[in-house]
């Protein structure tokens, strides 16, 4: 999506805000993008909250443009009875299919995420409309109840390399979802106007943090909360483009940051400065699969990843005291 469309569809939703919380059947982008679309065929179906119909859900419909390049065509709201959505005027051809919570978003004030796979919303390639009609059913998962008084706290910012941004620009309204080490969704929150986020009730254990930014999402960073001293920065780097893995640079701010992970991408080599006393580090795929494991000393380590295919993974390092985890890309 280029940026002259981004700034379009920022326009159209500013102009039709007040419609938008009037409870219109069809979000305002809907009618204003709705030329994009055309022919007769259709996509419908039922979005589910927990098994039952979920009501005031918007349902978007993007196009794939170019590898791993989402293209906004057309959207509606589910029905607030029944959960059923129908979305026509389209061409054959493959789609995905975005449905996030209408509660949610307004509540947050912003507009719904055009990437992503999680429990609040959920993206399908599933939809192949070859004729006229398609359907496509959505279950949406709820936030899984907890309890806990941790907070956690920190800011997400544009790193150098992003076209349009300086470095430590603010990202705004970039989603934040917590997730326990069973995958169940348990928190989540939207960074403010000057990229801040915060929460104060987590539990006391590990949780993995996903951070979806306009054209990023982050592949999980692993943490827990009582065992940071400081702010939990997000860095956003690369193109702009509306992407469907790319990640997201981490790392916590502390005032004498001593463990150290470079080069970012690796290649043959990943050196880690261990000063922290971790004992054991371990390489995750963006699955949870582990991928290497071993012991490491305090100093100086190089690591082989030269075995390993080209991706993103998580680092993760364990003392006896506390753990420390990064996203990392072997290129």
């Amino acid at each position: 999506m280029n940026r002259l469309l981004i700034l379009t569809l920022l326009i159209a939703f500013g102009f039709f805000g007040k419609a938008q919380q009037a409870n219109v059947e069809v979000p305002p982008y809907s009618r204003f993008l709705g030329e994009l679309a055309g022919s007769n065929a259709e996509i419908s179906g039922t979005i589910l909250a927990s098994g039952l119909p979920a009501d005031s859900v918007w349902v978007s419909v993007f196009k794939e443009s170019s590898p791993n390049t989402l293209q906004f065509v057309k959207a509606t709201q589910t029905n607030s009875n029944s959960g059923n959505y129908r979305i026509h005027d389209l061409e054959e051809g493959t789609y995905y299919l975005s449905a996030e919570p209408m509660t949610y978003s307004l509540k947050k004030r912003y507009s719904p995420t055009y990437y992503g796979d999680s429990a609040i919303w959920s993206l399908s390639k599933a939809c192949y409309i070859q004729g006229t009609v398609s359907n496509k059913n959505i279950n949406l998962t709820p936030i899984v109840a907890t309890t806990g008084n941790e907070a956690l706290n920190g800011s997400i910012k544009f790193g150098t390399d992003v076209p349009g941004y300086n470095e430590g620009d603010p990202v705004i309204n970039a989603a934040l979802l917590v997730y326990n080490l069973k995958n169940e969704l348990i928190a989540l929150t939207n960074s403010d106007g000057s990229g801040l986020y915060a929460f104060s009730d987590l539990p006391n254990e590990e949780v993995k943090i996903i951070v979806n930014s306009p054209g990023k999402k982050s592949s999980g960073y692993i943490v827990n909360p009582s065992t940071l001293k400081n702010e939990l920065t997000f860095w956003v780097t690369g193109t702009r483009s509306y992407g469907l893995t790319n990640a997201l640079d981490i790392e916590e701010s502390l005032e004498n940051r001593a463990t150290t992970i470079f080069p970012i991408p690796a290649k043959s080599t990943l050196t880690v400065i261990n000063e922290n006393n971790y004992s054991l580090l371990s390489i995750y795929d963006i699955s949870g699969s582990l991928k290497k494991s071993g012991s490491i000393v305090i100093g100086r380590n190089e690591i082989d990843v030269s075995s390993m295919n080209k991706g993103t993974y998580i680092l993760r390092l364990i003392g006896e005291e506390k753990t420390f985890s990064q996203t990392i890309i072997i290129d």
